[in-house]
C-alpha cells in the first residue's frame, strides 16, 4: 500500500492499470486520488496520470461516473462484465 493510503484498489486492464487509493493529507482529512499508468511505447517508460477527489467533490463525481456508464452502449457493458469475471 503507498506512503499514507489509507485504502488501495487496482484494476488491472489491458495494457494500463489504476490505483485507487484512500490517503490521509497532513491536516488528517481524507481524499481519494486515481492513478493511470501505462507503458509508453516508444520509451519504454512508464507514464502517469494523477487525479484528486476531495470529500466534498465525492459525491458529484460518483454521479457522473454513474451516469457515464448508464450511458454506454449496452454491449460495451456487457463486454467489460464478462472480461473482468
Amino acid at each position: 500500500m503507498p506512503k499514507n493510503a489509507l485504502f488501495s484498489e487496482t484494476v488491472k486492464a489491458s495494457d494500463r492499470h489504476y490505483f485507487m487509493d484512500v490517503r490521509e493529507a497532513n491536516n488528517g482529512s481524507n481524499y481519494v486520488t486515481i492513478t493511470e499508468s501505462k507503458k509508453n511505447k516508444e520509451s519504454n517508460e512508464y507514464e502517469t496520470n494523477r487525479i484528486l477527489v476531495f470529500p466534498r467533490d465525492l459525491p458529484q463525481f460518483k454521479e457522473a461516473l454513474d451516469r457515464l456508464v448508464a450511458n454506454m452502449q449496452p454491449s460495451q457493458v456487457e463486454t467489460a462484465k464478462s472480461e473482468g469475471e
